[in-house]
């Protein structure tokens, strides 16, 4: 009867835990107000590039973020259909995971840290480390 009843319990429990997704699936845009002041925090970071990631870059970008795969394209560039890159998840903590996936362009593997906190998400971007921050919308 114990034995019955643990077995229950742990495919009760496996179904629930099965049945929630993970915190990082969804579709999120980056959030230019919440990165800029991150920029803005930053010594050294020379006008031109200044400009460049405020005019070009931040507000613009979109990710689709699935449990093996990604997408990413700008919000006024967005294709018929998605084109989904494979990708590998760590749960670092309850906050927190490590994403890897092949970069084309570099030939190498890539890993970012993702932080959640308040429905968004942020990583380290440039070589000035400040944080791009992704807010869901989806």
């Amino acid at each position: 009867m114990k034995l019955n009843l643990t077995l229950t319990l742990f495919l009760f429990a496996s179904f629930v835990v099965a049945d929630d997704d993970p915190l990082y699936l969804g579709t999120w845009r980056s959030n230019e107000e919440k990165t800029l002041a991150s920029m803005d925090g930053v010594k050294g970071i020379p006008e031109k590039a200044q400009v460049f990631l405020r005019d070009e870059l931040f507000g613009h970008l979109v990710h689709v973020i699935r449990v093996d795969s990604f997408a990413t394209y700008f919000i006024d560039e967005k294709p018929d259909v998605l084109t989904f890159l494979p990708h590998k998840v760590d749960v670092l903590s309850g906050n927190s995971i490590r994403v890897t996936y092949y970069d084309e362009l570099t030939d190498s593997d890539v890993t970012q840290v993702l932080k959640f906190e308040d429905n968004c998400y942020s990583l380290p971007v440039t070589k000035w480390k400040f944080r791009e921050y992704f807010c869901r919308v989806d």
